[in-house]
């Protein structure tokens, strides 16, 4: 008799309702996100990346971010630019190798 009501309570546990979406954190830490302005200077950011782990996962050889916050102080919008002024310049030596030896 008692394996019966065992069991009957397990089955009736087994069918509770479902829990919505929001209840599960996906968050796993591995972002490296400033959510302040954009704008901070470059002690602020240098600090920042320093001292969150999740600037750091990912890194191999070259640690940008700590590069150009830290080592040349750059702040924000000037890290922008120098890194976009990089991504043209490799961009265009590509297409002058590609127009030249093809």
């Amino acid at each position: 008799m008692a394996e019966l009501e065992f069991i009957s309570a397990v089955n009736s546990s087994l069918h509770r309702s479902r829990r919505h979406s929001s209840f599960v954190n996906l968050w796993n830490g591995s972002v490296c996100y400033y959510p302040a302005a954009f704008h901070p200077n470059s002690s602020v950011m240098c600090r920042f990346v320093t001292e969150s782990p999740s600037c750091s996962y990912y890194v191999y050889y070259i640690d940008y971010l700590k590069t150009l916050f830290c080592t040349l102080n750059l702040s924000w919008n000037s890290g922008y630019v120098f890194i976009v002024g990089l991504i043209l310049v490799f961009l265009y030596g590509l297409l002058y190798m590609i127009f030249t030896y093809l």
